[in-house]
């Protein structure tokens, strides 16, 4: 008989992230590279893209970019947008993130 497992548990046996802890991370990470890229690279210009037009009705929708953003508050980055741009100050502060991660 097959036992189930929760997050914690699997986080224990392997003693790393949680699921929900590594999406975030992960998360931050790739807005590092997008900040970095060249405008030509097609992944910046739909991140900049500003459509024209009229939204619908109703509730705006979730944005990927809004999740990153209240993830970079819960972390307490402040002048993240210039931080980024250097590699090794970004790359250290994922570590540093990593290893006190209760976002």
């Amino acid at each position: 008989m097959r036992r189930w497992r929760y997050n914690s548990e699997l986080m224990a046996l392997y003693e790393d992230l949680d699921l929900v802890s590594f999406i975030k991370l992960n998360r931050l990470r790739w807005i590092g590279h997008v900040y970095r890229m060249e405008n030509t690279r097609k992944v910046t210009q739909v991140f900049y893209n500003n459509p024209q037009g009229s939204r619908q009705r109703g509730r705006p929708r979730h944005r990927w970019v809004d999740d990153v953003q209240t993830d970079l508050e819960k972390c307490g980055f402040r002048g993240w947008k210039q931080k980024v741009k250097d590699r090794d100050e970004w790359r250290r502060l994922m570590r540093e993130t990593k290893a006190r991660i209760g976002l």
